[in-house]
């Protein structure tokens, strides 16, 4: 029987750019900050314009799709010097399990316009570093003669051309590990922003390297996962309590993606509970939000689950060139 298998691929990682899933707005004013705490990191996070700006799950998306990019075409040379990257609507649309019609190559179009716009005012630093970075510096939208055209690129036969940060690279270089990334997360529909975040940080808490022999592995802490969700980090009710489960129950399920991407339980004083069993006790929000998750990763690839192969996997996937995107010339 052939075995169900994801579309994994290698993304280069830093806590600082895995917080960009956390945002829900951005500063209302140029030179007003917000810190956040991700991977036990502090994140500062800053906002260049001058409106007051949300960062939607679109944008979230694309900044990830442009990080498997970025990586693809950096992350095997090393020198991190590759800073255009370059795909068509055809890729975006596949990739976020969208149908290719001629509708959603208007939509989306100016979707992604929108969003590299949002991406280009993010301004980021990490830990207790004073060197800020940006995300994006801007987007061209390119035919086969190098000409800037709408009509070409929604016909197929131009592609974006976005211009990475050099910050941007250069933090990478110095700080990122390579992590795995399921596609099957682009797939989740815009609603479903806070099952996209806490499944970025399941996957990506899996994946690390550090953690392939222990046993917390496939454990992380409910307050961990809320700092994920900028909506639900101050959750103080049963309501909230409950959309933060149904953010894993829809990750458990295959409303939006091909096949389940975890199966999960609550663990309290050493015992697995379901989110029926755990509400009968009636813990308060203090003891509630101290409680761990154990998860298990679904139909996760079996290069990956074996430590001795991770290498040889993440090269495997660059060098392989399977996530769609144009590769620019040097």
């Amino acid at each position: 029987m052939k075995e169900n298998l994801r579309d994994c691929y290698p993304i280069a990682s830093t806590s600082a750019v895995q917080a960009v899933s956390a945002l829900d707005s951005l500063p209302t004013k140029v030179g007003e900050q917000l810190t956040l705490i991700y991977g036990g990191k502090k994140i500062a996070v800053s906002n260049i314009s001058e409106a007051a700006l949300t960062v939607g799950l679109s944008a979230k998306k694309l900044f990830d799709y442009l990080l498997l990019l970025v990586t693809k075409y950096n992350g095997d040379r090393g020198d991190w010097k590759n800073s255009d990257i370059r795909f068509t609507l055809s890729d975006y649309l596949v990739v976020m399990g969208l149908k290719d019609t001629r509708q959603n190559r208007h939509k989306y179009y100016d979707v992604i316009r929108e969003d590299i716009q949002r991406l280009g005012y993010i301004h980021l630093a990490q830990g207790e570093s004073t060197e800020w970075f940006g995300l994006v510096v801007s987007v061209d939208i390119r035919d086969r003669d190098g000409k800037v055209t709408k009509k070409e690129i929604i016909s197929g036969d131009g592609c974006f051309e976005v211009h990475i940060q050099p910050g941007l690279l250069k933090h990478l270089k110095e700080l990122s590990i390579i992590l795995p990334y399921f596609t099957d997360l682009f797939k989740l529909s815009a609603q479903n922003v806070n099952a996209y975040a806490i499944g970025k940080k399941m996957v990506s808490h899996y994946g690390l390297r550090a953690n392939e022999d222990k046993v917390a592995r496939n454990k992380l802490g409910v307050e961990t996962l809320l700092n994920c969700c900028p909506s639900l980090n101050s959750a103080r009710d049963k309501d909230n309590r409950r959309t933060f489960e149904k953010a894993l129950n829809l990750l458990a399920s295959d409303i939006d993606v091909d096949l389940p991407l975890i199966n999960w339980h609550y663990i309290y004083k050493d015992t697995k509970y379901t989110v029926e069993e755990l509400r009968e006790l009636k813990l308060s929000y203090s003891i509630w939000k101290k409680l761990m998750i154990q998860f298990e990763i679904l139909n996760y690839p079996s290069t990956f689950a074996n430590s001795k192969n991770l290498d040889s996997a993440y090269r495997l996937l660059i060098d392989g060139g399977k996530i769609n995107g144009q590769e620019t010339e040097e």
